[in-house]
C-alpha cells in the first residue's frame, strides 16, 4: 500500500519514474509533470484554429477538477457554447488525454447501446499529472486515506486508470458507471464492467467500513451475480460483495473464473 500510495503520487509517465529513481525528490517529480502538462497544452496550437485553442486549452485546464464528478459544460466555461466544448472534447479523448466514463442503463449487453450521452464524467490521462494539475502538496498527501484526497476524485482516477490498462489491448476500452435518477431512492456506482455475459458494478470505497447500498441496489436490479468493492483492505469473499486491494485490479479476470 506504501508503494501504490507512491504511485498515486507519481504517477505512470516515464519521464516521472526516471526521475524519481534518479533523484528519489517529489518535487521534482511534480516540477517534471508540470512542464510536461504545459508542453501538452503549447502543442494542441499546432493542430487547433485560435478558436478551437481556446476551447481545448480551457477544457484541459479544468477537466482535473472534474474527476470523480459529473462533468458539465458550464463547469468549465459557462459563457461557452456545449457545442464547441463538445467538440474539444471529442479531440482531447481522441488524443488520450482525457477519457469520457459514460452513463447507461445497463439494461443489458452492449452496455454502449443505452447510454445517456449527456450524462458523462472524465478521467486524466495519469494519475500523477493529475495530482500536480490539482496542486496537490507532497507533504499532506502522505498524510491522507489514498480514498479521501480530493474527495475520493484521486482513487477513481486510479481505478479507471488500471482497467483501461489491462483491457484489450486491441480495443480502446470505453468505462461506463450507472446512475439512477429518481426522487428518494437516487444510486450510483462508480463502474460497471461487463464480465464474460454479466455486469458486475464496481464501487471505490474507503478502508473496509462504509454502506453499499448503490451496489446493493444494482445487483437486486440487474440480477447481477456479484458485485466488487475496491479499497484499501485485505481481499474478502462476503456475498454478494468481493472486496479487493486497490493493487488487485489487474487480477479481475481471474477473480471472475474463480467466483
Amino acid at each position: 500500500m506504501e508503494l501504490l500510495k507512491l504511485y498515486f503520487f507519481i504517477g505512470g509517465m516515464p519521464g516521472a519514474i526516471e526521475k524519481y529513481q534518479a533523484t528519489e525528490s517529489l518535487q521534482d517529480c511534480q516540477n517534471y509533470l508540470m512542464t510536461l502538462i504545459n508542453l501538452y497544452r503549447a502543442d494542441m496550437a499546432k493542430y487547433a484554429t485560435k478558436t478551437q485553442y481556446c476551447y481545448l486549452q480551457i477544457l484541459f485546464d479544468r477537466a482535473p477538477e472534474s474527476v470523480g464528478l459529473r462533468f458539465k459544460y458550464a463547469f468549465i466555461d459557462p459563457d461557452a457554447k456545449s457545442r464547441d466544448l463538445q467538440t474539444a472534447l471529442d479531440q482531447l479523448s481522441w488524443a488520450g488525454l482525457l477519457s469520457p466514463i459514460l452513463a447507461t442503463s445497463a439494461g443489458g449487453m452492449p452496455l454502449q447501446s443505452q447510454v445517456k450521452s449527456k450524462v458523462q464524467k472524465l478521467l486524466y490521462l495519469d494519475i500523477g499529472m493529475l495530482q500536480t494539475a490539482l496542486k496537490v502538496d507532497p507533504l499532506l498527501f502522505f498524510r491522507e486515506d489514498l480514498t479521501l484526497i480530493h474527495s475520493g476524485a484521486l482513487a477513481e482516477q486510479f481505478v479507471g486508470q488500471e482497467l483501461i490498462a489491462y483491457a484489450n489491448p486491441h480495443d480502446r476500452m470505453q468505462l461506463h458507471f450507472w446512475k439512477r435518477e429518481k426522487k428518494d431512492s437516487a444510486a450510483e456506482v462508480d463502474y460497471i464492467l461487463p464480465l464474460g455475459s454479466h455486469i458486475i458494478p464496481i464501487e471505490v470505497k474507503a478502508g473496509s467500513a462504509g454502506k453499499l447500498r448503490s451496489i446493493n441496489v444494482f445487483l437486486a436490479e440487474k440480477k447481477s451475480p456479484f458485485g466488487i468493492r475496491i479499497c484499501s483492505s485485505k481481499p474478502k469473499k462476503s456475498h454478494p460483495v468481493v472486496t479487493i486491494p486497490f493493487y488487485l485490479i489487474s487480477q479481475l479476470q481471474r477473480l471472475r473464473s474463480g467466483l
